[in-house]
């Protein structure tokens, strides 16, 4: 397909009429739906450039065995893609066909920009997901933070954190500063002294640990390394250290087929 053509119909929205130029200069062909001149012209020529009120195009006729005229082919290049349409023989472009399959592959190639750009963000957040969950682990963030010597006890918070221990989840919500992070450490000291307080992980997330793998290798750090406070050992760790290991391990393998 060439780049560029010795022919050029083009619209203009001043005199409202289309006309057709070869190399700049005016050619005395009228150029309407049903003209004669027109369809005799692109008998006659086998490449045209098209700028029309929808989107440009360039047509090329495609030449057919024992003497045929041929059919002609609108090609559109956007966005590093040239795309192709069937127009056929010279008495079936009009106009209002050339707008039509303009503005049909300008589309087209807007919506697979469009689709492009969203794989390719897909694909780039994948690898920076993949890049963050193969990143070092920070051993300082798997650590319970210190509290201060002087804190304000909160006992009817502490023993709300208490009667989540019956469920599978608390949340804790509030503004950033309002002392979310300070009320779960002090707790885990208050209680971790209790002979049937669990075994605590401590896994604070960052938005580089958004993703199921990150999350995971925290999980396995902190088994692997036994970095939950000390408890004194009763028969309820006993029997439920095992079991609270193979349950976390159990639902990050459920998050991760949901993701």
């Amino acid at each position: 397909m060439p780049k560029t053509s010795t022919y050029t119909l083009c619209w203009l929205p001043e005199q409202v009429r289309y006309e057709l130029r070869e190399r700049g200069k005016v050619l005395p062909v009228t150029v309407s739906p049903e003209g004669e001149l027109w369809h005799e012209w692109l008998a006659a020529h086998s490449a045209l450039a098209f700028q029309g009120r929808q989107g440009k195009l360039t047509l090329l006729k495609e030449k057919r065995a024992r003497g045929e005229e041929g059919y002609w082919y609108a090609y559109r290049s956007q966005h590093g893609r040239t795309r192709k349409k069937y127009l056929g023989r010279s008495s079936d472009l009009t106009l209002a066909r050339l707008e039509k399959t303009a503005s049909a592959l300008t589309e087209e190639g807007n919506t697979g920009a469009h689709e492009q750009s969203k794989h390719q963000r897909e694909v780039s957040e994948l690898r920076g997901t993949r890049s963050a969950s193969h990143a070092p682990l920070l051993a300082p963030k798997l650590r319970v933070p210190h509290l201060r010597a002087a804190l304000v006890a909160r006992e009817r918070l502490l023993t709300r954190m208490d009667a989540g221990l019956e469920h599978k989840l608390t949340l804790i919500c509030a503004p950033a500063g309002f002392g979310k992070t300070t009320l779960a450490s002090q707790w885990i000291a208050e209680r971790s002294s209790h002979a049937d307080f669990p075994s605590i992980a401590w896994v604070p997330l960052d938005t580089g640990d958004n993703g199921t793998g990150r999350l995971s290798r925290h999980h396995r750090t902190q088994n692997s390394r036994d970095a939950a406070l000390p408890a004194k050992p009763s028969a309820r760790d006993a029997a439920s250290g095992p079991r609270h290991t193979r349950r976390s391990s159990a639902a990050l393998s459920k998050i991760a087929c949901k993701g």
